[in-house]
C-alpha cells in the first residue's frame, strides 16, 4: 500500500512539472514575413533565412517597415534603418535594430510567448503588459 502511495505522488509530481515545461521555439518558424496583427496595421517584419543573407556570427538579419507610413520594404537601404539582426535562445529573443547607415545598433530583448508557423506574440520583458501580435503573411 505504501508504494502505491509512493508511485502516486511521483505520478503526480511528473504531471505537474511537464505541465511547466518552458515554450520550444522553433527559429524556423520565423522564416518569413509577418504583419502586425492590429486591425489596419500595415507594418511588416521580414526575417531572412540564412541562404537569404549571411549571418553575423550567431545572429540572423531581418528588416521592418511601415506601408502606412510610406515606407516599403524595396526602400530599405542594406543593412540601414528598418534592418535588424537577432537570435533566439530558449524563448528570449534579441533584435539588434540598425539605424542610419548601419553604425548606430540599437538592441532590444522580447520574450517569445507564442510561435507557430502563423502566428507569433512577443512581450516587452520590462514591461509584461506590452505584447506584440504578428501573423504570417505572403509577401
Amino acid at each position: 500500500m505504501k508504494k502505491s502511495y509512493l508511485f502516486m505522488a511521483f505520478a503526480a509530481i511528473a504531471i505537474i512539472f511537464s505541465s511547466c515545461e518552458p515554450l520550444e521555439v522553433n527559429e524556423t518558424y520565423l522564416y518569413g514575413c509577418w504583419q502586425n496583427s492590429d486591425p489596419g496595421s500595415q507594418e511588416y517584419m521580414r526575417f531572412l533565412t540564412a541562404e537569404q543573407e549571411a549571418m553575423d556570427g550567431e545572429y540572423h538579419f531581418g528588416k521592418e517597415w511601415d506601408e502606412g507610413d510610406g515606407v516599403y520594404e524595396g526602400d530599405l537601404t542594406y543593412k540601414g534603418n528598418g534592418w535588424f539582426k537577432w537570435k533566439i535562445i530558449q524563448t528570449n529573443m534579441t533584435r539588434i535594430n540598425f539605424m542610419e547607415n548601419g553604425t548606430t545598433q540599437v538592441p532590444k530583448t522580447y520574450v517569445v510567448k507564442k510561435l507557430t508557423t502563423s502566428d507569433m506574440q512577443l512581450q516587452d520583458p520590462n514591461d509584461k503588459s506590452l505584447n506584440y501580435y504578428y501573423h504570417k503573411v505572403n509577401k
